[in-house]
């Protein structure tokens, strides 16, 4: 989500919109977009529910919106979705609308925590102009349980900005200070550790690999609340040479060092992840969810198992580890695919495409209007 982000503010069309973002201030956001000349409102913000931090939020967004001339809000994640809305809507704001980044029902959810979020989500749908979902699955999904008519629902898929994935990593030194075996295959995770990314049933399939191929080395870079969990799991499971490399600010010159790169997810709107390892032309295995399959063509972009199948995984991630020409095959045009079909600048502008039907349907024209983007502290 904090690419996608990113994305928008520095490619915005500068002429037309004042832009302005509202986040947590904690992480690296706020200050690179600092760096690119964003004006940024730090909010108190949580990831978890929190009843007086919540309407805190919500009295700060609809004081800064009331202060503003502000056109459209855009709001990022479950969260800043709710919160950001109601505000926007209290606040008299034109125009909204809400990028939904994954699913917000996830595997594990009780029944009626379920039905609480459906009711809320169907509630909101009054004060949204507009849904954009970046996969077909997430918007089909919107459209089923949150009930948003087809007519205001528009996938864009995330897009990328390649430059920073053709630099050169020196993956003998990158390796040994991660702790990795320099000669040894890497086989890699990068994600949230939340239950929804899968990572318990990849380390269950790295004892497998383990077992048959005792040299593989397995990385795991991102933290979250589960990373203590699953340490205990590896452990437990006798993984000599896992290593948890926490959260890292350089994704893209860590991806070169792993052979084999995996997305265990047991859902997912589209991964950024996916395609910062398909511009970097790792050979990907992932789960067929989602919208992995919109973006992995399997056997020739990538390979597509079955989710929360550990055995599975395991022989698919061996087959590649035991053919590397065909695993390169499958990076090479993974890249190609990235190339055409996930732009950054086609992200942009469709984005931007929607604002402008939306400001024109509300009769918005004046030039240079304020656009309030509010992201939540999630880091899915």
């Amino acid at each position: 989500m904090k690419e996608h982000v990113l994305s928008l503010a520095r490619n915005y069309s500068k002429g037309r919109y004042n832009l302005m973002v509202c986040s947590p201030d904690h992480g690296e956001i706020l200050t690179d977009l600092r760096r690119v000349g964003v004006f940024t409102y730090p909010i108190n913000l949580k990831g978890n529910i929190n009843p007086f931090a919540d309407f805190q939020a919500f009295r700060q967004l609809v004081w800064l919106l009331r202060q503003q001339p502000v056109h459209l809000v855009h709001t990022h994640g479950a969260k800043a979705g709710l919160i950001g809305r109601l505000a926007a809507a209290r606040a008299g704001v034109p125009v909204v609308v809400a990028t939904f980044h994954n699913f917000i029902y996830g595997e594990d959810y009780a029944r009626w925590k379920r039905a609480a979020f459906s009711t809320i989500q169907r509630r909101m749908v009054r004060y949204t102009d507009h849904a954009i979902a970046v996969s077909e699955a997430l918007a089909r999904d919107i459209q089923r349980v949150e009930r948003f008519p087809m007519e205001k629902v528009t996938t864009i898929y995330n897009g990328l900005s390649l430059e920073k994935f053709n630099q050169i990593t020196e993956v003998t030194r990158k390796k040994r200070d991660l702790g990795l075996d320099i000669t040894a295959p890497v086989v890699g995770v990068v994600a949230r550790l939340i239950p929804q990314k899968g990572v318990g049933c990849f380390l269950k399939a790295a004892k497998m690999i383990q077992a048959e191929i005792p040299g593989v080395n397995f990385l795991i870079v991102g933290d979250g609340p589960a990373r203590k969990s699953l340490e205990k799991q590896s452990t437990e499971l006798g993984l000599r040479k896992t290593v948890f490399a926490g959260f890292r600010f350089d994704v893209p010159q860590l991806l070169p060092i792993i052979n084999i790169f995996v997305i265990p997810s047991l859902s997912e709107g589209l991964s950024i992840g996916a395609l910062e390892a398909m511009a970097a032309r790792r050979p990907i295995v992932a789960s067929r969810v989602g919208g992995l399959p919109e973006l992995i063509q399997h056997g020739k972009t990538g390979m597509l198992v079955a989710p929360n199948n550990p055995w599975v995984l395991a022989k698919t991630v061996m087959t590649l580890l035991e053919r590397p020409f065909f695993a390169e095959v499958l990076g090479m045009q993974a890249r190609v695919n990235v190339e055409r079909k996930f732009s950054e600048k086609f992200m942009v502008d469709s984005t931007e495409a929607v604002y402008e039907k939306l400001l024109s349907a509300k009769g918005v024209t004046n030039e240079g209007g304020e656009f309030c983007g509010i992201k939540d502290d999630s880091n899915v």
